[in-house]
């Protein structure tokens, strides 16, 4: 039939091609490859690690706690007891220039609360883990 009678959306070509070869891939498995971005060092978050042994990073959004714990439990070597995810929206910016006012929006990022079994601590510059005595 000639190019561009028949509607085909991505689905059904992905369904078709892996019918062709015999193989289909299991439904809901992705690998994500490193959804912790950076540390998020501030006032708020210094002070979570101080008194409750909880760490914040930034992570990717599509990443899940599943991810997340597999992540930091290989890089730091530590045991997570529990996350915590936060989606946060960026920020409206608006900016007077000679062309009139400019408007845009700031990335959206997700933040992820990390809580680790009791005399575990994360050193961020090494990448490393300490066991606190005591």
């Amino acid at each position: 039939e000639p190019h561009g009678t028949r509607s085909e959306d991505g689905a059904e070509k992905n369904r078709r091609y892996f019918r062709v070869i015999g193989v289909f891939p299991k439904k809901g498995v992705k690998e994500m490859i490193n959804p912790l971005l950076r540390p998020l060092l501030t006032e708020k978050s210094t002070g979570l690690t101080e008194k409750k042994g909880q760490y914040v990073f930034v992570v990717k959004p599509d990443a899940d706690k599943t991810d997340i714990k597999k992540a930091v439990e290989s890089k730091f070597g530590v045991e997570v007891k529990s996350i915590r995810t936060i989606n946060c929206l960026g920020k409206s910016r608006a900016q007077n220039t000679r062309k009139g006012r400019v408007t845009g929006k700031k990335s959206d990022w997700k933040k992820a609360i990390i809580t680790l079994q009791k005399g575990q601590s994360i050193d961020y510059y090494s990448g490393s883990a300490q066991k606190s005595e005591g």
